[in-house]
């Protein structure tokens, strides 16, 4: 009885200590993640021509709407735009490869 009830508390520990390591690796691979999304938040040059060839097919669109709702589309697409606009004053650089990809963009749609 004395030997069972001893192996009985050695399993529970070993599934103690085996939940407790997945749950380990579980934040560590949830942590990785998180840092890593999280690691470049700015928009990248082609990121915002893509959302610029957004704004200029949505502006067709918009003369539906009341002039209400084109105020808030168009602020909705000013802050959307602002990290590239910064980006831009920031790096002329970044607004010339922003053309080039936009550029692209265009000339494929047609």
């Amino acid at each position: 009885m004395k030997k069972k009830i001893l192996s009985n508390i050695k399993e529970y520990k070993l599934y103690y200590y085996s939940l407790m390591l997945l749950v380990l690796v579980a934040i560590i691979i949830f942590a990785t993640v998180l840092l890593i999304s999280r690691g470049n938040a700015d928009p990248s040059a082609c990121d915002c021509a893509e959302m610029s060839k957004e704004r200029i097919e949505g502006k067709m669109e918009k003369l539906t709407k009341t002039i209400e709702e084109q105020k808030i589309i168009e602020e909705s697409w000013d802050k959307k735009m602002l990290p590239c606009e910064e980006l831009i004053e920031q790096d002329k650089k970044f607004g010339l490869e922003m053309q080039d990809c936009l550029l692209s963009l265009l000339k494929n749609d047609n």
